[in-house]
């Protein structure tokens, strides 16, 4: 466990490091993304024929199952 190694952080009283996980949350949620063009691209792209071919989707369930199924 993370805070094991920081036994500091676990002494201090409860509202200090409720302010502490909140500061690390928001570290964490608003780091920029490296937006790599190729990525964004290929993301663009997917979602366009996606957009134009929305009857080609499979949903999650079918392709789980078949991949199930596959195993057995």
């Amino acid at each position: 466990m993370v805070a094991e190694k920081y036994p500091e952080l676990m002494a201090l009283p409860d509202s200090q490091r409720l302010q502490c996980a909140a500061e690390l949350w928001a570290s964490v949620v608003n780091d920029p993304v490296d937006k790599d063009p190729a990525i964004v691209e290929l993301i663009e792209s997917r979602l366009a024929d996606y957009r134009a071919h929305p009857e080609r989707v499979v949903p999650w369930s079918e392709v789980k199952a078949g991949l199930l199924a596959s195993r057995k």
